[in-house]
């Protein structure tokens, strides 16, 4: 079946973690990734498809995600993107900033599930 998949990560992610783990405690981390998947439902919620329909797999920074039309998936990132822009105005401190290197492919897509 032709999908189109997106793959983003967090620019920086193991610098920040590494910081607010050194700073603070391993568990702020999981709050870094929480809004990491914040900005992944945010641009999920902008193209109306759930994180049931859409996510793969979570990566700690980022996600993978399948989306069946090559629009809908740059409409996506556009709108990560875009959240993100919003995010960074409020900060003053660059490492506060949030910014995602995105990149899509379109083509046939086999899976498989994972034994458990």
């Amino acid at each position: 079946m032709i999908q189109t998949v997106v793959e983003l990560d967090l620019k920086g992610y193991n610098d920040v973690a590494r910081e607010l783990e050194d700073h603070l405690s391993a568990n702020i981390v999981l709050c870094l990734n929480d809004q990491i998947q914040g900005f992944v439902d945010a641009g999920l919620q902008e193209v109306g498809i759930t994180r049931e329909e859409a996510v793969m797999a979570t990566t700690g920074d980022g996600a993978i995600l399948t989306f069946l039309q090559a629009q809908t998936a740059h409409a996506f990132a556009a709108a990560v993107h875009s959240h993100c822009g919003t995010h960074n105005q409020q900060k003053t401190v660059t490492a506060a900033q949030r910014w995602f290197r995105i990149g899509i492919a379109t083509g046939d897509l086999s899976t498989r599930a994972v034994a458990e």
